[in-house]
């Protein structure tokens, strides 16, 4: 819960934001959010009341991660993208190379601003 990662998914609002939210959203258990310092560290933890559900964090994560590599009616076949000879084609992503030419972007992963590189 603690990592920089997490951290950065905390929205501050102000107390009239918060007001004007919770008119238009239902909720069930109001959740404090503290930021406190980490003398050990010199950085600061956050921490939550009450406790993130670690499996549901999971969970969240998981679907988060997965989302990127769903598209609707995009089938774009990279390899007849870049009209580049099968022989001399070296496409990799994130260090991995992109071999099957018949592969669409989801099922090479490939989510939206991805840099694809061409060698």
């Amino acid at each position: 819960m603690n990592s920089p990662d997490n951290v950065t998914r905390f929205t501050l609002v102000w107390e009239k934001e918060w007001q004007t939210l919770t008119k238009y959203y239902a909720y069930d258990v109001e959740i404090q959010v503290a930021q406190l310092p980490d003398e050990d560290q010199g950085r600061f933890s956050v921490i939550t009341i009450p406790e993130v559900c670690t499996c549901c964090l999971e969970e969240r994560l998981r679907q988060e991660e997965e989302g990127k590599f769903l598209f609707s009616s995009q089938i774009i076949y990279l390899f007849k993208l870049y009209s580049v000879l099968p022989m001399d084609q070296n496409l990799t992503l994130d260090g991995r190379s992109l071999t099957n030419v018949e592969a669409t972007l989801q099922d090479l992963k490939v989510y939206p601003q991805c840099v694809i590189f061409l060698k």
